[in-house]
């Protein structure tokens, strides 16, 4: 049996109240063959169906044109039904030949919410579940958007000098395993080399803004501090307005189709503990290590991928973790 197992370098790092977990495996190979094509069973002409509807304005009511609409059967067992049409000047959108069966029917714009990449249940409006009976015609399928809530600010040091390269992610406090916690919203661009950021789309709602460093892009040992004497502090994921303290973050108020601008973070400083370790044994294609603070559900993690090296030529010991630097806290 494989055995996984985390080497944490530092007491300080547990007394702070760390938890380490292996949040993520994946195991296989990342790509599966290919599939044949599903065969579409036929259907007679008389059988065909119609949808028609409006794409409208969520909160002024207004017609949108050129709202791409998705008509998709393929949850539905009928893998081949995937159909889109396109909105008119008036927001009216109609299609045509469509094959009898249940329907998810969404529409999508730019500048406007659409069905969240992370799951979740859409903004009110934005889809519809729909059954077409043979030769049905079906014309009020309306559909609206809600215009998307944007946040703009800039990351800078203590010198007022801009951070470039650090993601900008939006929190909000959830309630997991009982415990009201900040968790991550949607969205997480990377400041410009102005250290400016832009956050979008985002529902109405009470954000809380974070900044961390990028994750590690270049493999494991491209991030460890190759320096004479490693550096007692560093740069930590920081809250607006500047805080490392969730309790201290300030919200921002985002509302439907308005933008938050000027929301600035300065980045903190602070006394850091590395934590290191090795994955003995892993034969996983990926696996995610995270640590995070108790009470906290956002993480700080870092990620290895096993592969053969001169140390293990089977694949089956996992390099050497970067280290991850996470703020001292008191005891």
């Amino acid at each position: 049996m494989n055995t996984l197992f985390a080497a944490v370098a530092s007491s300080a790092a547990l007394s702070a109240g760390l938890l380490a977990q292996v949040t993520s495996v994946r195991m296989g190979p990342p790509d599966s063959a290919p599939t044949a094509p599903v065969q579409r069973p036929p259907t007679k002409p008389e059988d065909l169906c119609t949808l028609e509807g409006r794409v409208t304005n969520a909160i002024t009511g207004e017609p949108l044109k050129k709202a791409t609409v998705t008509i998709d059967g393929r949850e539905f067992k009928m893998p081949w039904a995937w159909y889109t049409t396109v909105s008119d000047e008036t927001g009216r959108y109609a299609a045509k030949g469509l094959d009898p069966g249940h329907y998810r029917v969404s529409a999508r714009r730019s500048g406007f919410l659409g069905t969240p990449q992370r799951g979740g249940p859409p903004p009110d409006g934005t889809e519809r579940l729909i059954t077409l009976t043979p030769g049905q015609r079906a014309a009020d399928a309306d559909l609206k958007l809600t215009p998307q809530g944007v946040v703009t600010g800039r990351v800078i040091n203590r010198e007022g000098e801009p951070m470039t390269g650090y993601v900008v992610t939006p929190c909000v406090f959830q309630y997991v395993g009982g415990r009201r916690v900040l968790v991550e919203a949607t969205g997480s661009p990377e400041t410009d080399d102005a250290g400016d950021y832009r956050i979008r789309p985002l529902p109405p709602g009470r954000y809380y803004i974070l900044v961390k460093k990028q994750p590690y892009r270049g493999g494991p040992d491209s991030e460890q501090d190759r320096s004479a004497t490693p550096r007692q502090e560093d740069y930590v994921a920081t809250y607006y307005p500047g805080t490392a303290d969730p309790a201290g973050a300030v919200p921002v108020e985002v509302a439907a189709g308005q933008t938050a601008s000027g929301v600035n973070i300065t980045l903190v400083r602070a006394h850091v503990t590395r934590v290191r370790g090795r994955l003995v044994n892993q034969t996983a294609a990926r696996v995610s290590l995270a640590l995070r603070p108790a009470g906290i559900a956002e993480m700080w993690g870092v990620q290895a991928n096993p592969g053969p090296g001169p140390s293990n030529p089977q694949g089956r010991t996992a390099r050497a973790l970067a280290g991850c630097l996470l703020p001292q806290r008191p005891h």
